[in-house]
Formats: C-alpha cells, structure tokens, sequence
C-alpha cells in the first residue's frame, strides 16, 4: 500500500487508505461482537489465593499497551469517566462530544470502537459512527505526517548549510 501512496497521486492514495481504514473498522468491531477482546481494557485482577496481582494479568495487560501504545491506553483511561453514558448537562456533553471526536481523529480503529463503546453506542449505530473515524483519521494523519516530514526536512536543510 505504501508504494502505490508513493507512485499514485494523492487522491488515489487517500482513497485507498480510507476504504482499507473502512474495511477494517467493519471487520474489527464484527469480531469484537463475537468475542475478540478489547485490547484498550486493561484490569489488573487479583489471583484468588495470592494478594499480589496475577503475573497472567500483569502480562496480559503489558502486552496490550504494547501493542496500542501508551499514549492510546492514556488517552483512553482519561476519556472513559466524560465519555460513559449517563445524563449530563451542556458542558459534559460538550465535553464527550470533543473526546469521541479528538479519539476518531488522532487514534485508529481501536481506539474509536472502544470509545464508541465506552459511549453507549451498540449495533448499526455503532458501525456508522465508527466508520466516521477513518474519514477523518486518515487525512489527518497523512497531512500532520506530511507536515512533520517537512518540517523535518527543512530543519535538517538548514543545518547542513
């Protein structure tokens, strides 16, 4: 996918990788309705005969924030208290509002199910939100990748001169 973002222009590109965000937004929360685990729930359980936590459960948990990063399982343990349904005056609601889009827009799919979920959002309305977040994910991430690799760029430019 990479090399054609490099040889495609970029319209193609940015296509390309919000259909491929698209389709795996679809497959990821149909196997999180049949079971696959969420990987940004993280719970230190305590084993039954030992009061320290279970080394399964410390492992379990290290390997999740491994694999979605800390900043994700940050930003996901913050956002949980504003986002979990409940009744809320304005400013909570704006609030919610700002962190499901701010989790769309800087995370990927993981992070926008999980927060979807978190939420209160179920079913169809859950795939239809979610599909929102590849919309807005992807062109961000390209143009804020573009700018930093730019400015990256002109910083080493300049050095060298």
């Amino acid at each position: 996918m990479l090399s054609l973002i490099a040889l495609a222009p970029i319209w193609a590109g940015l296509l390309l990788m919000a259909l491929w965000s698209m389709a795996t937004t679809v497959i990821y929360i149909w196997t999180r309705e049949h079971g696959c685990p969420d990987i940004l729930e993280i719970r230190l359980k305590r084993a039954e005969s030992d009061p320290g936590l279970s080394p399964r459960a410390v492992a379990a948990s290290a390997v999740k924030v491994w694999f979605a990063g800390i900043h994700v399982v940050a930003f996901a343990k913050l956002a949980h208290p504003f986002v979990h349904t409940r009744r809320m005056r304005l400013p909570g609601r704006v609030l919610r509002v700002v962190l499901l889009a701010a989790g769309m827009t800087l995370f990927g799919v993981s992070t926008t199910e999980h927060l979807l979920r978190r939420a209160g959002f179920r079913g169809d309305r859950l795939v239809r939100f979610a599909l929102i977040g590849p919309l807005v994910h992807i062109p961000f991430a390209f143009f804020a990748g573009h700018a930093l690799f730019e400015w990256l760029m002109d910083l080493m430019l300049s050095y060298w001169r």
